[in-house]
């Protein structure tokens, strides 16, 4: 004879994935606005390590 499933097993089930808050909701403006900042920081890092390049070169001794 199976043993009764106990109701609390059946009430701790995960709730369905729609049913869950989102962080972000995925519009196609919130895509573009978060790879628009990803793209001005990037070059924001390139522009400083192009600058600190030039600062090493520029104070570098001459040989």
């Amino acid at each position: 004879m199976p043993a009764p499933v106990p109701a609390q097993a059946a009430s701790s089930a995960p709730p369905p994935p729609d049913s869950l808050p989102h962080p972000l909701p995925a519009t196609p403006a919130a895509s573009l606005l978060l790879a628009s900042a990803a793209r001005r920081l990037l070059w924001a890092l390139l522009a400083c390590a192009g600058l600190l390049g030039l600062l090493a070169w520029a104070v570098s001794p001459v040989q």
